[in-house]
């Protein structure tokens, strides 16, 4: 489904990938699987007041994020993507195409159109609908105060984010065929919608993923007793990026039981490392006690309050399994974050998470 073939195309094991050195135009079929329609060059140009700094998002690996508006009066962003640069530029240009242009859902970011046809230079551009409350490392809530972050996130909100962004792992994972994989899950690449739904971006490092069998026994899918088959064995895939993305995603949930946003977008190895060695032990899938230590203060409420957030705190700790092969699939993640009670029901002798 996913794989595209094209002069200066070659098919590599994951996605989908640019042979040689940068090649000026880009196949017809990826113009044509794109979503959304061709702007003129001079339209974008018109919608960002020309590239200008004053509306600089930010410059990202796959391309710098600019604001615009649109002649019809809608606000959209724009990824200026120079293929000069390095030939991953334009990998990453392709493969982001080819997944908006193939794949649909609606916790995907709405991809309006592309501009692929530039005579001056090198640039290529993608435009996205604009997301009013940007992305979840710099979210400040539909009724902010203007402090912290954190401080304009109840844990309803909290919940719908979290249950929002498995539910586009879930669509990657479990319904394309093949499977994807996002490899980008960060605080960063949760968009936030003008109802502050989640809207999944950061797609240029997706990838196709091999997956011959749902081949690993997890803790989630046991206490909220849903099927294991009996021929389930050892992983049938050797790069198995979805399990690296529930890793990821582990580290989203314990930003949002910390309160500490953008952990996993702003932080080097060393200071994450250290983040979660001093976290994780705090969490205990035997009894909260010291679940107070690490949460959001705000979050402590009542003790109903507090059953919930333990059972989304063990839930990410299960994610953040060091040995992939213990890590739950995405679909019971959702599973057990739709039902956050049953995470704490199930006996403890029947559950597979080991807190080592």
């Amino acid at each position: 489904m996913f794989m595209t073939t094209g002069k200066g195309l070659s098919e590599p094991r994951c996605g989908w990938r640019i042979s040689g050195s940068p090649v000026k135009r880009l196949p017809v079929s990826f113009l044509l699987a794109a979503a959304g329609r061709a702007f003129e060059y001079a339209e974008i140009l018109e919608a960002t007041d020309r590239l200008s700094e004053s509306n600089l998002i930010k410059r990202g690996r796959s391309g710098d994020l600019f604001r615009g508006r649109l002649r019809d009066k809608s606000n959209v962003v724009v990824k200026k993507i120079d293929l000069s640069s390095s030939v991953e530029k334009q990998e990453r240009l392709v493969t982001e195409l080819g997944v908006l242009g193939k794949v649909s859902h609606n916790r995907l970011v709405p991809l309006l159109g592309y501009c692929l046809q530039n005579k001056n230079n090198d640039d290529r551009f993608l435009v996205y609908k604009y997301m009013p409350y940007k992305d979840l490392s710099s979210f400040r809530g539909l009724e902010s105060d203007g402090n912290d972050s954190s401080q304009s996130l109840d844990f309803v909100r909290r919940m719908k984010i979290a249950i929002g962004a498995a539910e586009g792992l879930c669509y990657l994972h479990h319904e394309c065929v093949p499977p994807l994989a996002h490899r980008d899950i960060q605080a960063s690449s949760i968009l936030l919608d003008d109802r502050s739904e989640v809207r999944l971006g950061s797609l240029s490092d997706v990838c196709a993923q091999k997956w011959e069998t749902e081949s690993h026994k997890h803790m989630v899918s046991k206490f909220l007793r849903l099927p294991l088959r009996s021929d389930q064995g050892p992983s049938g895939s050797p790069e198995a990026a979805w399990e690296d993305d529930v890793y990821c995603f582990g580290k989203i949930l314990l930003e949002l039981v910390t309160g500490k946003l953008g952990m996993s977008a702003s932080s080097s190895d060393a200071a994450m490392k250290e983040w979660l060695e001093q976290t994780l032990p705090l969490i205990s899938i035997y009894e909260k006690e010291l679940l107070p230590i690490i949460i959001d203060p705000s979050l402590i409420i009542d003790e109903d309050l507090l059953e919930e957030v333990w059972a989304v705190a063990i839930v990410a700790r299960s994610c953040l399994n060091p040995r992939p092969s213990r890590r739950p699939l995405m679909r019971y993640v959702l599973k057990a974050l739709e039902n956050p009670h049953e995470v704490l029901r199930e006996p403890i002798d029947s559950l597979l998470i080991r807190v080592e």
